[in-house]
């Protein structure tokens, strides 16, 4: 039976299974990494009183960010909008009684920056980007000729776990591991090297990750769903491709 190991605690798979995995598919929880909130100073009253816009790239952000807006008994004002880059990051806002106002088609953090600044180059605004400690994406030069007055603020980090998964080095040729973010790339480095197993990634930002390990290129899935990958797995070894 081939294994399809994926970077996510076994928690966090359970909520994002949304079916069985396909036959002859073993899965296991590869927890590589793990999130620690920030302590970051809230914006000051003013500023989210005059906030236009505010941008999300991951559900973490929204999480990190939104129960701290709680804990202080601070509310975002009625005129601020929010952007998300995907549909996993619309739930997690959607969990807080809020909706996005813009999603881009490309779903990756540069897309979000690209798309949210075609769509609104020619206004005025006060935007703020919720985001890890070292994110993927710098959208700061896209930015420095446009009228949005954009301003970042880390509220999460993503480290190495504590302590391994002992599974990490179960996998063989015939098998898969899922890479969910760069950061779970550079986890299995550090703890691993490089895998045997074919990888696979939801975007290409976690695939460039892999390119700079120097590891063989990963499967990219069309979709960033974990249910694209069963799909995938699901059609017969030799009609497999690289999507």
């Amino acid at each position: 039976m081939a294994k399809l190991g994926i970077t996510r605690s076994a928690v966090e798979l359970a909520q994002m299974m949304h079916q069985s995995a396909p036959p002859g598919i073993r899965i296991i929880p590869l927890e590589l990494t793990q999130t620690n909130p920030l302590l970051f100073e809230l914006p000051v009253e003013e500023y989210l009183r005059g906030l236009d816009w505010a941008l999300f790239t991951s559900a973490r952000g929204v999480r990190a960010f939104l129960r701290r807006l709680e804990d202080s008994d601070v509310t975002l004002a009625k005129k601020t909008k929010i952007a998300v880059v995907g549909e996993k990051t619309a739930l997690a806002l959607s969990q807080f009684g809020l909706s996005a106002a813009f999603t881009p088609q490309e779903i990756s953090s540069e897309g979000l920056f690209r798309e949210f600044l075609l769509a609104y180059e020619n206004i005025s605004a006060v935007a703020l980007y919720i985001s890890a400690n070292k994110p993927n994406f710098n959208p700061e030069t896209l930015f420095a000729s446009s009228s949005i007055n954009l301003s970042r603020l880390p509220v999460y980090e993503t480290i190495p776990a504590n302590c391994p998964p002992s599974s990490g080095t179960d996998f063989g040729q015939d098998d898969y591991i899922l890479f969910t973010a760069p950061s779970t790339v550079s986890a299995y480095q550090s703890f691993f090297g490089a895998p045997r197993a074919a990888a696979i990634t939801l975007g290409k930002t976690t695939a460039m990750k892999i390119s700079e390990q120097g590891w063989p290129a990963p499967i990219i899935m069309a979709k960033p769903d974990i249910n694209t990958v069963f799909a995938y797995l699901e059609q017969p070894q030799e009609q497999r491709r690289r999507i």
